[in-house]
């Protein structure tokens, strides 16, 4: 059973179904899908989460709008963890001539946030998403904790001069209740992270409504700092929100405030030595702000406001705090105790060892540049052990310190065998090795002995090997707390239509799509033409060619000596004195012959390449549904004449065993030629 984990998105485009048309207008039958609900959907189904999984749009505020559904979402009990953010992409020229005819787009190429002469903005891409959670599950459960959302609102903008006209006054009251919400006083708030398009009339009416909601509590002038993202990045429209709220987090953990860019000399329209704000315009240290409450000064956390507003008219504002030192004192309770002594466990794996030695490579240059002390070693060997997938390329060392940490790292990417207190190994190769030792009723009671004894070496080995480790168990009741470590690497592949077809037959290609092949070839992605590894059937014969949608891979021919058995065959079949049905005797075919058939097969379907198929991965875990399921067991059948169902998945559900399967049918069910 899942978790009840939402996930909440906000998208807008959704132009690359333009592509297909422009195929089909051409000629070439092209069909793409282009739903966006599948971007939420999608993440729910590969993760198993069964909390609410929605994708939104209402245009520029749509990522902000999505964390503010996520947040109700769990204040209701709807789930117990929700992700939520937006993503933001430029595919098609379509979005370019729209944003001209509408005079969206900058003169200048860059977004001017409260500078003088912006006339518009530039579109920017992006993706982001915050994991959120209950403030106490989060110091419960040692989580790094960026900032804590105190209030959020949404509201429409009604009628205005212009649909996309904004309204200041609408403007002001998400804002308002964003903060009442929060039960933030606007003093308190020391940054606001602005929508700040860089328009000549959209900045000053934005200055305006946080104006009139600020000045509702004081009447104090620039005390508050604002700036955008735009600035920097461009304006990532339905990604904005996430690019603000992920800005915001950045400044917190830093402790400081980024500038603002083209904003030197300020929009004339707005005056800002009369209003509460400042524009950021250089690094500075975020200060927390100290305000007199009841005639005594008070320190504040370090607060912020995040607004995100739609040109169809949703407004989106959410507050943000910072995760105070005395809530992170509090949460050092719930971590384990300085004492720790003596080496820990650094493990690290991949999908393979190029990508492991990326993630080597990662941890490595942060290593260097001193963002972590001996302090956190404890805390970083125990987010690498319960906060990371174990994959099948693995490697495993002992550290005392960073600095022997960053030694053996470097040691390993530099190509260098035989380190010392550190393994490596794949699981893959040593599946059936480890299963051997495993069996052995002792071995738990062992490994327990080893554990409990700081004998790692062992377990390291096994662990590489795939060895099942219960990681917490080196803790027992206080862990440490999670740290924020380089994330995976992962392989940079481009799955644009038509530039490689499926996936099988993007061998020989990088970054760019190869310019000799005409667009047709590109589009269309025919395999080549290959040698079955069973003996065809002559035209007549019930079993036809290869199908078209999938190639099944050619195996050599003389290593089953299939080339007289074939010759025989048709000779029999040419000199046949009188029409009758035949049998044909299909030559005898190894289990190993299949299952590599198959392997290339199931890769074409799946749309992978042939060695990330496993052959004891579930064809579920490989991301078979019913569909590529059905047109795989259509090949096999044509193939083999076999009459296989497709519910056979499920009886066999790896190559392994429907390869022993299938080879059982072919014995049994011999393929025959009508006369």
């Amino acid at each position: 059973m899942g978790s009840r984990v939402g996930v909440y998105v906000g998208v807008m485009y959704e132009e690359y179904q333009l592509y297909g048309a422009q195929e089909q207008i051409s000629g070439r039958p092209k069909a793409l899908s282009g739903n966006p609900s599948s971007i939420a959907n999608r993440v729910s189904y590969f993760f198993n989460f069964l909390g609410p999984s929605i994708a939104l749009d209402t245009m520029c505020s749509s990522s902000l709008t999505a964390i503010h559904l996520a947040c109700q979402s769990l204040r209701q009990g709807e789930c117990e963890v929700a992700i939520a953010g937006g993503v933001n992409v430029s595919i098609h020229p379509n979005k370019y001539l729209l944003l001209g005819q509408g005079n969206f787009v900058s003169s200048k190429g860059r977004c001017e946030s409260f500078g003088q002469g912006g006339d518009g903005y530039v579109p920017g891409e992006g993706v982001g998403a915050v994991l959120l959670k209950p403030v106490a599950k989060a110091i419960a459960d040692g989580d790094h904790i960026y900032g804590i959302i105190k209030g959020t609102a949404v509201n429409h903008g009604g009628k205005t001069n212009g649909y996309s006209v904004p309204n200041p006054a609408a403007q002001a009251d998400v804002i308002r209740r964003s903060w009442q919400a929060a039960k933030v006083d606007p003093r308190s708030v020391s940054y606001i992270e602005a929508h700040g398009t860089g328009t000549t009339l959209g900045d000053p009416i934005e200055i305006a409504g946080l104006a009139r909601v600020f000045e509702e509590s004081t009447q104090e002038k620039q005390f508050c700092s604002i700036g955008s993202a735009k600035s920097n990045i461009g304006h990532c429209e339905s990604a904005a929100g996430i690019a603000g709220l992920t800005k915001v987090l950045l400044q917190l953990e830093y402790g400081q405030l980024v500038p603002s860019l083209h904003s030197g000399k300020l929009n004339e329209n707005i005056d800002f030595a009369n209003t509460p704000f400042k524009v950021q315009q250089e690094l500075a240290e975020w200060k927390r702000p100290t305000v007199g409450v009841n005639g005594q000064k008070r320190e504040f956390p370090r607060i912020a406001g995040i607004s995100s507003f739609g040109a169809g008219g949703v407004n989106a504002h959410i507050v943000v705090e910072e995760f105070s030192p005395d809530s992170k004192k509090k949460a050092e309770k719930h971590t384990i105790s300085p004492s720790w002594d003596g080496p820990v466990v650094i493990v690290l794996s991949a999908w393979n060892e190029e990508r492991l030695k990326k993630q080597a490579e990662r941890l490595l240059a942060a290593l260097e540049a001193g963002k972590y002390s001996d302090a956190d070693l404890v805390r970083i060997a125990y987010t690498l052990q319960v906060g990371r997938e174990a994959m099948n390329e693995r490697l495993a060392l002992l550290a005392g310190s960073c600095e022997e940490l960053e030694a053996k790292l470097q040691l390993f990417v530099d190509g260098y065998e035989g380190i010392a207190e550190l393994c490596r190994g794949q699981v893959k190769a040593n599946k059936d090795a480890l299963a051997a030792i495993m069996s052995d009723e002792d071995m738990t009671v062992t490994i327990e002995a080893w554990i409990r004894k700081g004998k790692y070496g062992k377990l390291m080995d096994l662990w590489t090997k795939g060895l099942k480790v219960d990681w917490s168990t080196f803790y027992g009741n206080i862990r440490p707390s999670r740290i924020s470590l380089p994330t995976y690497p992962f392989a940079k592949e481009r799955f644009w239509i038509g530039e490689h077809g499926r996936k099988a037959d993007r061998t020989g290609y990088e970054t760019r799509p190869d310019e000799s092949r005409t667009t047709e070839q590109k589009i269309t992605a025919v395999p080549p033409q290959v040698r079955p590894l069973l003996p065809e059937t002559p035209a007549a014969a019930t079993v036809t060619a290869n199908p078209v949608h999938v190639a099944l891979r050619p195996l050599n021919e003389d290593t089953f000596h299939l080339g007289k058995i074939t010759d025989e065959i048709v000779s029999s079949a040419s000199t046949a004195s009188a029409p009758k049905l035949e049998t044909i005797v299909v030559p005898a075919v190894s289990i190993e012959a299949l299952q590599a058939e198959m392997k290339a097969s199931l890769a074409e379907v799946l749309y992978m390449h042939e060695d990330e198929v496993d052959i004891d991965e579930t064809f579920v875990d490989l991301g078979m549904d019913s569909i590529t399921g059905l047109e795989w067991i259509k090949a096999l059948n044509k193939r083999y004449g076999t009459s296989i169902t497709v519910t056979k998945v499920y009886d066999y559900p790896t190559i392994q065993d429907f390869a022993g399967y299938l080879q059982s049918m072919m014995r049994s069910s011999p393929m025959r030629k009508k006369p």
